[in-house]
């Protein structure tokens, strides 16, 4: 409790926002402007986390919501992290925002699992670490549980309470209820009422 109230404050006086109930287990890594970072009430933070906001880029944590060790969110190019109520990020995920990434509302992120709104550019024409990266918004629902060692392609929509299987790459929008698996991932079957 102690530790919590001791970190708090001195993430506070760098120019974070935190609400009350805020529970954190170490201190977290902080790069680029704290005043960026936005973290709502009853919020519980485990070790080695990082978020970084870089280039005008927002992390918004709201209520409710828990962050496992080595979970890295990252928010760029004026993007906007916004992890939504009651959502969860599991071990050593990574959120990162090159365009706005939105956590829907009780949805959970499982461990090692990658959200990345930019995709490096591979033309043929030039070299490929000159060529910059393309940046596209990702929306995940409500309701939504993404399974481990996955990964959310950039301009992905996941519509509310889909399920994504464990080791899928999802490139396209995934509809209402839908559970996909697969490389690429497709759609499976359908959640039950």
């Amino acid at each position: 409790m102690f530790t919590s109230y001791f970190i708090k404050m001195i993430l506070m006086l760098g120019g974070m926002r935190i609400g009350k109930g805020f529970k954190i287990e170490g201190f977290p890594k902080i790069v680029g402007k704290k005043a960026n970072i936005t973290i709502g009430n009853n919020v519980s933070i485990m070790k080695n986390v990082e978020l970084k906001t870089r280039g005008g880029g927002k992390i918004q944590i709201l209520n409710n919501v828990k962050i496992d060790n080595g979970v890295r969110i990252i928010a760029a190019n004026n993007a906007t992290v916004k992890i939504n109520n009651f959502a969860k990020i599991m071990y050593n995920a990574y959120v990162g925002g090159g365009a706005d990434i939105s956590l829907g509302i009780k949805s959970g992120i499982s461990a090692f699992t990658m959200v990345n709104s930019s995709l490096h550019l591979f033309d043929k024409s030039s070299n490929f670490m000159d060529q910059g990266y393309k940046h596209e918004e990702i929306f995940i629902g409500n309701d939504v549980q993404i399974g481990s060692h996955s990964y959310i392609m950039p301009g992905v929509r996941i519509s509310n309470k889909a399920m994504i299987s464990t080791h899928s790459v999802v490139q396209d929008n995934i509809p209402e209820f839908s559970i996909v698996s697969g490389i690429p991932a497709r759609v499976v079957g359908t959640r039950k009422e």
